[in-house]
């Protein structure tokens, strides 16, 4: 055997014809005995090998070894493993998660912090001191943080009172929707606080909700927004608003949703110029003021309204029968919210309303006939919250409409008789016939024994608990399902 070193591999060569690993001309000498017969062995192919590979033989060999791949053509994103780690299907994903979830995979999931945490800050709630501390701290330690966190937030919602010196860190540049309610131990708190963040957020926002003392800084500040922006107003507070007609003038193409405490003739005659108009609500407590009554009626009369979905107002003692009456003709077929709370006896407009809007779904009224209530479950069979709050009904006539006339009104869900005076039997024929009707408050004519006998007669009847009593004894619930409660305050708040 010979062994070439050549460039640092050795070769190794044997013998092709006898096998016997001795070179053919060799001069060895023959053995005493005789030799024995050639093995026929296969030939061993010719083999390069690396030294380093002889010291380690369980490695790869070199014929087998393949060359890399290009990295472009070799690399596989995460996504492409697991779909879910799309940016579009994470963040619909989390849509569906609640904060608590969303807070615990963040803690969780590394692949999945982004989504969740743009989740989870894009609505920021303040409703007491110890919340807001813990924000404060964390935007104060932004710069060290890996995540942008004011740029996440879009809708911001304070529903307590907030010090200047705790405010200083709280600026949003991607805010579009500012909902600002302080308490009514302080329902004058100053705007001042609120303004920087206002300032910084004015090229995007879209919703504006305060309740607050007003100021000159912040009319010019709601002025300064770009025009036909704006799709919610709500100003009211305990000073009065010079601007309003102006910034309303400003977003009459975009304006959709406007909630005020008082009317005079400017604003009233700005919303009329208004073309995608959906929502009045006019809410304010003591002090009361007057609107113009002219100003009013060129309102309910003009275009504007022809769109109109939701019309509440609270207090609001200028709105009279023919302005409804007016309003209910206008819209027609588009008005399915009607609430109207401490306003004069309505007479003829419920019969206006009746017949001419077919779609209502929503009626909440202290003052109506019972003869105007018949007609109205009569007509509009797509009724889901019915609210009669302050009159006082001896007869259950009017509403036999609900489960005798078809087709049956099979959509209510909320049913409130604050004062009506019917008997246990027919509200549990109500609560039997009626199989959406979650809520349900049968009157000071049944007493807290009397709704307590009326769901147990339905568990018997029904063979299992489908009714609870509500915490004051007089509402019954649907085992699953919440209590739905109008806020005047924040009505556009979920």
């Amino acid at each position: 055997m010979r062994f070439l070193d050549d460039l640092g591999s050795i070769i190794i060569i044997t013998n092709a014809t006898t096998g016997t690993g001795k070179f053919p001309n060799s001069d060895s000498c023959a053995c005493s005995r005789k030799p024995h017969a050639p093995r026929q062995t296969p030939i061993p192919p010719l083999v390069i090998m690396n030294p380093k590979q002889r010291l380690w033989p369980w490695k790869k060999n070199a014929l087998s070894f393949k060359p890399k791949q290009h990295r472009d053509t070799q690399f596989k994103t995460k996504a492409d493993r697991n779909p879910l780690l799309l940016p579009e299907i994470a963040f619909a994903v989390c849509e569906y998660l609640a904060n608590a979830d969303l807070h615990s995979l963040c803690l969780s999931c590394r692949s999945l912090f982004h989504p969740a945490v743009r989740r989870l800050w894009r609505h920021i709630r303040i409703r007491d001191n110890e919340k807001l501390l813990r924000l404060e701290r964390t935007l104060a330690r932004n710069d060290t943080s890996s995540a942008d966190y004011p740029a996440f937030v879009h809708v911001f919602e304070c529903h307590f009172h907030v010090q200047a010196k705790d405010f200083k860190h709280f600026l949003f540049p991607n805010l579009c929707s500012a909902l600002i309610f302080p308490p009514y131990l302080a329902p004058s708190a100053p705007i001042a606080t609120y303004f920087p963040m206002l300032h910084l957020a004015c090229p995007n926002l879209v919703d504006v909700v305060c309740r607050s003392s007003m100021s000159q800084d912040f009319e010019r500040c709601l002025l300064d927004i770009p025009h036909n922006q704006l799709r919610t107003l709500g100003m009211w507070g305990s000073s009065p608003f010079v601007g309003l007609g102006a910034v309303v003038r400003n977003h009459r193409v975009s304006l959709r949703r406007v909630q005020l405490n008082r009317a005079d003739a400017v604003v009233l005659l700005a919303l009329t110029e208004c073309t995608e108009l959906r929502e009045i609500i006019y809410n304010t407590d003591p002090p009361f003021w007057d609107s113009d009554r002219d100003a009013l009626t060129a309102f309910c009369t003009a275009p504007a309204v022809a769109k109109l979905t939701r019309l509440c107002s609270r207090n609001w003692f200028d709105l009279q029968d023919r302005h409804l009456a007016a309003v209910a003709r206008t819209s027609g077929v588009n008005l399915v919210c009607v609430r109207l709370l401490g306003s004069p006896r309505f007479r003829d407009s419920f019969k206006v309303l009746a017949h001419h809007c077919p779609n209502l779904e929503i009626l909440d009224a202290d003052a109506m006939e019972q003869s105007d209530l018949e007609d109205i479950i009569t007509r509009c069979r797509r009724l889901k919250e019915l609210h009669v709050q302050n009159n006082i009904f001896w007869a259950i006539n009017c509403l036999r409409p609900l489960i005798d006339l078809p087709p049956y009104t099979h959509t209510l869900e909320v049913l409130n008789l604050r004062r009506f005076n019917i008997d246990s039997h027919f509200a549990r024929r109500l609560l039997m016939e009626l199989p959406r009707l979650s809520q349900f408050t049968p009157g000071e004519g049944c007493s807290q024994s009397d709704v307590n006998w009326l769901v147990k007669s339905l568990k018997k009847k029904m063979g299992r608990e489908a009714f609870r009593v509500g915490p004051l004894g007089v509402t019954i619930f649907r085992i699953g399902t919440k209590g739905r409660f109008f806020d005047w305050d924040a009505p556009w708040i979920e």
